[in-house]
């Protein structure tokens, strides 16, 4: 991150505010040379990098962002303002609005935020200083240049700690090995001991590395966004899958890991499901609650003879079933009137945006194309998306 301290600082007060009037998203160069008669390059690149940084904060942070101090990376790993309220309030629920928190690895302070906000006594802390006081500045709460590592941890009531999951010696690239985290997975549970705890991973954590707890997966609009492992009391369940929107309570499918293993007839209608459940290890969970059946192992469908009102559940009308040839699905395609087709696959069976474009035809019906293996026999179903009645 470019910039000192100061210059941060100096860049959200009201002395920056002439420079950052002048500045916008994607300003080129020469622009921004025009500058230097009245500011310093730093306090230049620092105004600039803070108002990309709040441009990109708009959808993560509704109604926060023109004020946030902020780097664009900072944003880009802060928990959404709707993920950090949503474990706020299962820390409250668990543990009382008055309990104290330490925010460990805190970035910028997308998650002290939905603390602070919720009433919970929240010290934030990271080993950069100028992103301790980003938390300090956008939380409203106390903080601190320290690492968790070497924290007294016995004067709080919870710890939420957000690793770095980007190592050093991959150049910079995402890990998801624990012992190459900043700090170490391991380090890291050391260091808090029995204190219960949220650590914020990666979705595609391995949950099998994991100490005891409940590991719960987020979706947001349908996008995979976060695991948090909860310790101690904050843990209520093995695992969870929850669904998170800026405008509706979240909803939670919790249960112990039920994968299961069995195939059965496609019926006459499929339903694609939210990320998170599948993630979770919840899919059986989410088959008896809605009554449907999985149709094969790891394909990521559950079928039925009726459409299933769900905010899990997507539903498709299946028009046929076959096995997956191109030429033969082409030519059904076109007997079935097809027009634009959306194939959604997995496992590298096709490349679905050069197939939707290969099979799209002259006529009128807008279709899915779902092309898997059901084992080692790839399937085509094409199917038609229709409101559940």
């Amino acid at each position: 991150m470019i910039g000192s301290l100061e210059t941060w600082r100096w860049s959200v007060g009201e002395d920056a505010a002439p420079l950052r009037e002048r500045l916008a998203p994607g300003m080129s160069p020469g622009a921004m040379a025009r500058l230097r008669d009245r500011w310093t390059p730093e306090q230049i690149g620092v105004c600039a990098e803070l108002a990309e940084a709040r441009a990109k904060a708009t959808a993560k942070f509704p109604g926060r962002a023109s004020d946030l101090a902020a780097d664009r990376a900072g944003v880009e790993m802060a928990s959404s303002s709707a993920a950090a309220r949503h474990k706020a309030e299962r820390i409250v629920r668990l543990l009382g609005d008055e309990a104290r928190v330490l925010d460990a690895c805190c970035g910028i302070g997308g998650d002290a935020m939905g603390m602070a906000g919720a009433g919970l006594r929240v010290t934030a802390i990271d080993t950069d200083e100028r992103r301790a006081w980003m938390a300090g500045h956008n939380a409203g709460c106390g903080s601190a240049c320290a690492d968790v590592l070497a924290v007294d941890i016995d004067g709080y009531d919870a710890v939420h700690a957000d690793p770095a999951r980007r190592a050093a010696g991959l150049g910079g690239a995402r890990t998801r090995d624990g012992d190459r985290f900043d700090p170490p997975l391991g380090d890291l549970f050391d260091a808090i001991g029995d204190t219960p705890s949220a650590i914020k991973l990666h979705p595609g954590v391995d949950s099998e590395a994991l100490p005891e707890g409940e590991l719960e997966i987020i979706s947001e609009s349908g996008r995979l966004t976060q695991a948090v492992l909860w310790t101690g009391p904050l843990a209520a369940s093995p695992r969870r899958a929850t669904l998170l929107h800026h405008d509706a309570p979240p909803v939670s499918l919790a249960g112990v890991v039920d994968r299961p293993d069995d195939a059965n007839e496609i019926d006459a209608w499929i339903h694609t499901f939210d990320p998170a459940v599948e993630r979770a290890d919840l899919v059986g969970h989410l088959a008896r609650e809605t009554g449907l059946l999985p149709v094969h192992p790891g394909v990521g469908l559950l079928t039925g003879p009726e459409p299933i009102g769900s905010v899990w559940l997507r539903a498709f009308r299946v028009v046929e079933s076959m096995p997956w040839n191109f030429k033969q699905v082409r030519r059904r395609l076109r007997d079935l009137d097809a027009g634009e087709v959306t194939v959604k696959t997995r496992g590298g069976l096709v490349d679905p945006d050069r197939l939707a474009r290969d099979l799209r035809g002259g006529g009128d019906r807008v279709l899915t194309l779902f092309a898997l293996r059901f084992g080692d026999r790839p399937m085509a179903i094409i199917t038609q998306r229709e409101p559940a009645t």
